[in-house]
């Protein structure tokens, strides 16, 4: 199913958690314009928007994500995509995880490095509360390169762990493809070493308060 446009203490046999791989796409490291939110739970519903940054694009963010901004509209590699403003699209993507009806992770890739403090910062100056129903934030890049200590890959992006675990990536730097990417690395992993995902990716859990306490300056 897809909707386009569309913390918590240790997971304890009390509380259910049902983990949702995101992935966002942003201008540059500043992150200061985000372009697009995906996501993907553990039974495959997915989410996708694209963010209408209101402003052309440097030729950085072109290079790596194929979008750019002329006369209004967002496009991806010249074709027209359907964008949001920004406020509308994190009330979509809190609305997505709301109807999941449960307990959520958020598992993002270099999450505790990026994603996690960009997502909550953006909500914040939307002023909309974050979700209440994500209860943590897991990151499987640490856990990978632990795993990888002694047999260290080429490097840790995310297409390189993708060969290594014969795993599509279609299209790098679409979050909706890096998402579901994401999904698949970390079920192959878990198949392969024999672990649930819980077990694989709790040692580098964090509580949302950890993002939520911190002020966001607007810029």
């Amino acid at each position: 199913m897809l909707i386009n446009d569309s913390v918590m203490q240790e997971e304890s046999s009390e509380t259910q958690l049902i983990r949702v791989f995101l992935d966002l796409e942003t201008e540059d490291l500043s992150a200061k314009t985000l372009l697009q939110i995906s996501a993907i739970s553990e039974n495959n519903i997915e989410f996708n928007a694209f963010i209408n940054p209101g402003k052309t694009l440097s030729q950085h963010c072109f290079r790596f994500t194929q979008l750019h901004f002329s006369k209004g509209d967002l496009f991806r590699n010249g074709e027209k995509v359907t964008s949001l403003d920004e406020r509308t699209a994190l009330n979509r993507f809190k609305t997505y995880l709301e109807n999941l009806k449960t307990n959520i992770s958020l598992v993002a890739f270099n999450g505790l490095g990026f994603d996690n403090a960009v997502l909550i910062k953006h909500f914040q100056l939307s002023n909309i509360d974050f979700p209440q129903c994500v209860k943590a934030f897991e990151d499987p890049l640490p856990c990978l390169k632990k795993h990888f200590k002694s047999n260290k890959p080429e490097n840790f992006k995310l297409g390189t762990l993708a060969k290594i675990f014969k795993v599509p990536l279609i299209c790098a730097h679409d979050s909706r493809d890096d998402s579901k990417c994401l999904k698949e690395i970390c079920e192959a992993f878990c198949k392969e070493n024999s672990v649930t995902l819980e077990n694989f990716l709790k040692p580098y859990l964090k509580q949302p308060g950890h993002y939520l306490n911190k002020k966001v300056q607007k810029s």
